[in-house]
């Protein structure tokens, strides 16, 4: 399956893992950045290699928004909104419980990913990645992040840092003379 396939595979599985239902983007994308976190920690692998980009508001999904349209398109599931106070929240709903893409190991990190999103808002997910992802602090807005490199300690990830600033500098004295 390539890339974009396993992306729109994984987000029918974050919301089938929800119950069916799932409220609010910014939280399916920090479901979709974490079930990647865990499953890289837990099975020692890669859940996809999808792009996930640095967004104002934290970790998200590379083109989510045409993602989450094929989806729709295809038949796979239902976009709405509902009131929460005076403002809209995107709802998506799965269509069809028949999709099931992703190997056992996959779906459980999903799962995990979902029930560590559980209910909280997104304004707390969103301060959290923030706070713990060091990646996000260091890449700018719409580029991919390295989100792997956010389960390093904080002083492993200031060790990989400085190493990759003295690569860049080398390969930039070289070339530049």
């Amino acid at each position: 399956m390539n890339a974009r396939e396993k992306a729109k595979a994984i987000l029918v599985a974050i919301i089938q893992a929800a119950g069916g239902s799932f409220n609010g983007k910014t939280r399916l994308y920090k479901a979709f950045y974490v079930a990647h976190l865990l499953h890289f920690r837990d099975h020692r692998g890669v859940l996809s290699d999808y792009p996930i980009i640095r967004m104002p508001r934290g970790p998200a999904v590379d083109e989510g928004d045409r993602l989450l349209a094929e989806l729709r398109d295809e038949g796979l599931l239902l976009l709405s909104q509902r009131p929460v106070g005076p403002y809209l929240e995107d709802v998506f709903t799965a269509a069809s419980k028949e999709f099931k893409a992703l190997e056992p190991a996959e779906l459980d990190s999903v799962r995990r990913a979902v029930e560590w999103i559980a209910d909280k808002p997104s304004t707390e997910l969103s301060q959290w990645t923030h706070e713990f992802s060091n990646t996000w602090e260091d890449t700018p807005d719409g580029r991919e992040m390295n989100i792997y490199a956010d389960l390093l300690s904080e002083s492993e990830y200031a060790r990989m840092k400085k190493r990759h600033q003295g690569v860049e500098n080398l390969v930039h004295a070289v070339f530049a003379g």
